[in-house]
């Protein structure tokens, strides 16, 4: 066990060198899950501000089933966070019995046993399904899938290539004169492609770890029959600058200070993720958060919850957190890829 992140890794940059930003990352996020009560503390998530967004997912699934599946299918969860998605998901599905019921396995991607404990907790209620947790989703070898990532691909490293004097750098962490962690550069090897795309002074960021991922979700619902949904923040097309940042206490926080105790992320670039469906043949569909949940109901639903005395100030705050331009409807995206073609087609 790890017991100080930042001299563990200022042992590693004395013994080696500088550590490379997705290294880095990774050092630093599987300790942050492993150790931390992250979600609601540090930051939330969509199924935490509200219970309709789960239910929306679930209003999806079924609708989905009924019109491009009609057979047992597997739900898989990567990153499941407190377990809270996925009970808002089939608490929705269990209305549908004949969709609750063509279920056959819950699969749950976590490698982080602090979450996973909750996620067991959370997830008791519904003993009537076989549920199993996997640490990767290559462990994943069932077919019919319905594969779900809600603000997944945001934690996973990155990389980060800029120009410095007419010279392709990386950026990585070091230490100064007096043994503090800081940020610098590296000549990089980089492929051409990230060089084409950079001017002087520019950033590009690119995460190979989102790459693969996406190509193991295509290449799992190619072969294996499949639906995958993928929501974070992000943008459409590749963008410079950079969008890391590290979150305590839903606030902003410097990035190589309280090592291993506040989230790190980035914005997940969605036309990266799609160009690795297209590797498979998978079209894909990206929208934004807010024009997916309203063609789902999502207004409709909330009418539904302040007609049965719900806090209507409370709804439509929650409304407005997961549908406002200002907030999350716009900055968060959705990723729609299917290897299904709809009954009759």
């Amino acid at each position: 066990m790890i017991y100080n992140l930042e001299n563990y890794i200022k042992n590693i940059i004395i013994d080696r060198g500088a550590l490379t930003l997705d290294r880095f990352m990774q050092l630093v996020s599987h300790y942050y899950y492993s150790n931390y009560n992250s979600i609601g503390q540090d930051f939330i998530t969509a199924p935490e501000i509200s219970q309709m967004f789960g239910e929306m997912i679930g209003i999806y699934i079924v609708d989905i089933w009924y019109n491009s599946i009609q057979k047992p299918i597997h739900l898989v969860e990567l990153g499941p966070g407190n377990g809270t998605m996925m009970y808002d998901v089939l608490r929705t599905i269990k209305t549908f019995q004949e969709v609750y019921e063509n279920i056959n396995r819950v699969i749950l991607i976590e490698n982080s046993h602090l979450l996973k404990t909750k996620q067991q907790k959370r997830l008791e209620c519904f003993g009537d399904i076989n549920m199993v947790w996997y640490q990767n989703i290559e462990e994943v070898k069932e077919n019919n899938l319905f594969i779900l990532a809600n603000e997944f691909f945001d934690a996973l490293p990155i990389k980060q290539y800029h120009f410095q004097n007419g010279t392709l750098c990386e950026v990585v962490v070091m230490m100064d004169q007096n043994h503090n962690l800081i940020f610098g550069s590296a000549l990089s090897n980089c492929p051409p492609f990230y060089v084409d795309k950079l001017k002087e002074h520019q950033f590009i960021e690119v995460s190979l770890q989102r790459e693969e991922y996406a190509k193991s979700i295509a290449g799992k619902i190619r072969d294996k029959n499949g639906h995958a949904l993928i929501i974070d923040y992000g943008y459409k097309t590749t963008q410079s600058g950079s969008t890391l940042q590290a979150l305590k206490s839903h606030a902003q926080a410097k990035i190589l200070e309280l090592i291993g105790c506040c989230d790190i992320t980035s914005l997940v670039d969605f036309s990266s993720l799609a160009n690795s469906f297209a590797k498979f043949g998978i079209q894909t569909t990206i929208t934004t958060q807010r024009d997916f949940l309203l063609n789902l109901g999502i207004l409709q639903r909330a009418e539904m919850l302040q007609s049965k005395s719900a806090s209507v100030e409370k709804i439509q705050h929650q409304i407005n957190k997961l549908t406002s331009k200002e907030e999350m409807g716009e900055l968060f995206k959705v990723l729609i890829a299917s290897s299904y073609e709809k009954q009759g087609e």
